[in-house]
């Protein structure tokens, strides 16, 4: 499925395999080998994606990932590499209006709510780094259930 629709984005964008190729810093035999259901990984498919929309295409990154397991894994990867910045080093895990839900009460969690988009997620980022930072050594086993809605 995802090997069609990487097709069907570089054929919109009027490009070749090659072209694309160049333009995402790969060889053409990655892209064989992306068009036909082969694997990659989410930076690989970041600079297809960012190759794409610089041909014109208006793909975006979760046109092409069906496994939200995955996604998840990098967002936290990410979270984990970058903290309050990491939205800088994988926006392109989210749609333009995708929504963030923290569960929990704002007066009890300051990070708690519903997020939405880019900005709102760096908002999310703010209120959760600047909340745990405050939290006493003693108290760092804090948990938090979030769940993310592509849109």
């Amino acid at each position: 499925m995802v090997d069609q629709r990487l097709r069907r984005a570089r054929l919109d964008a009027g490009l070749t395999q090659t072209e694309l190729a160049e333009k995402a810093g790969y060889c053409d035999r990655l892209i064989r080998k992306a068009e036909s259901g082969g694997r990659l990984n989410f930076q690989t498919l970041a600079d297809i994606v960012s190759a794409l929309r610089e041909g014109g295409s208006t793909i975006d990154f979760s046109n092409l990932i069906v496994d939200p397991g995955a996604i998840a894994n990098e967002f936290i990867k990410q979270m984990n590499t970058h903290g309050r910045d990491m939205i800088a080093h994988c926006e392109h895990l989210f749609t333009e209006n995708f929504e963030f839900v923290c569960a929990g009460l704002t007066e009890n969690i300051p990070f708690a709510g519903t997020f939405v988009g880019r900005d709102g997620m760096q908002n999310w980022l703010e209120l959760l780094y600047d909340s745990v930072s405050s939290i006493p050594v003693e108290n760092t086993s804090v948990c938090f259930f979030f769940k993310m809605v592509m849109k």
